[in-house]
C-alpha cells in the first residue's frame, strides 16, 4: 500500500505510520507492507490519518517487523529511514541477544535524554540498542558484552545507524574489564543475577547508573550490588512488571 501524502505530513503522523511497516520513500509518497507486521494491523491502516491506496506490486517483506519504542523508531535496515527529526534504532539480522523492543530496553530508552550529557559504559550491550540510543546523542560510549554474536551484530547495527564512529567496543566479560566509570554514565540492563555478577567489578564515581532487567522485587537487591558506588536512587520507572532504577551520587 502507498500512504499518499507530502513527505512533511508524513513526518508528522510517523508514529501513527510505524505499525504499518514502511519500507520505501516515493515521490508519492510512503510505501508500507502491513501484512509484515506483528500481529493484525487492520486497526492501524483503520486509523491512518493520511490516504492510503493499494498497489498492484506487493513490496518485499522485511526479515522483522519495525516498531516504535520509548519516542523511538526500530527499525531493520529493509525498512524505509525515519524522516528528519525522528530518533531511530537500526538492527541488522543477527543472532544477539535484545533485537526486540523489549519493555526493560524501553524502560532504560526513556531515561536517556535527561541523563548527564557524557561519556557511557553499556554493561552487557547484547544486540546494542541502548549503545545506539546512547550514540544517537553524539557522545561517545563503550559497549562491551561476552557474547560474539552480540557484539558482532551490535556493531553491524551501529554502523547502519551512522553511529558506530562513536562506540568501542569490547568482547569480554566485565571483569576482565574492570571498567572505571568515574565521571560517565553507566547503562546495566540485565537480569537480577547478571547485575550480581557484574556490578562487584565496576569501579569509580559514575555520574548516574541506570539499573534494569530486573521486577519490583528485585529492586532492593539489584540496588545493594552497586552500593559500593556510592549511589542513592532518584528515579524508578515501571512497565508492567518491570522495573527500571535511576541512580546518582549521594551528594548529588
Amino acid at each position: 500500500m502507498l500512504v499518499s501524502a507530502p513527505r512533511v505530513d508524513i513526518a508528522r503522523a510517523w508514529g501513527a505510520l510505524v505499525p504499518l511497516q514502511p519500507v520505501a520513500w516515493r515521490d508519492d509518497g510512503l510505501v508500507c507492507c502491513p501484512r509484515a507486521a506483528d500481529g493484525d494491523a487492520s486497526g492501524h491502516l483503520a486509523r491512518c490519518p493520511l490516504p492510503v491506496r493499494v498497489l498492484d506490486r506487493v513490496p518485499a517483506w522485511p526479515p522483522a517487523p519495525c516498531a516504535w519504542i520509548a519516542g523511538r523508531y526500530h527499525r531493520t535496515p529493509a525498512h524505509a529511514p525515519a524522516p528528519g527529526g525522528v530518533h531511530e534504532l537500526v538492527v541488522v539480522p543477527g543472532e544477539g541477544f535484545g533485537t526486540a523492543p523489549h519493555a526493560t530496553t524501553g524502560l532504560v530508552l526513556r531515561t536517556l535524554d535527561a541523563l548527564p550529557p557524557a561519556p557511557a559504559w553499556d554493561l552487557g550491550c547484547g544486540a546494542g540498542l541502548l549503545t545506539q540510543g546512547w550514540a544517537a546523542r553524539g557522545l561517545p560510549v563503550d559497549a562491551a558484552d561476552i557474547d560474539a554474536a552480540a557484539v558482532h551484530q551490535a556493531r553491524a547495527s551501529a554502523d547502519a545507524a551512522g553511529c558506530g564512529d562513536l562506540v568501542t567496543w569490547h568482547r569480554a566479560p566485565v571483569e576482565a574489564i574492570a571498567p572505571d566509570v568515574t565521571g560517565r554514565v553507566v547503562l546495566v540492563n540485565l537480569p537480577p543475577v547478571a547485575h550480581a555478577a557484574v556490578a562487584p567489578h565496576v569501579r569509580g564515581r559514575p555520574l548516574a547508573l541506570v539499573a534494569s532487567g530486573m521486577r519490583a522485587r528485585d529492586v532492593a537487591v539489584v540496588r545493594a550490588h552497586y552500593a559500593h558506588l556510592g549511589l542513592r536512587p532518584v528515579r524508578m520507572l515501571a512497565a508492567g512488571a518491570w522495573r527500571c532504577l535511576v541512580l546518582t551520587p549521594r551528594e548529588a
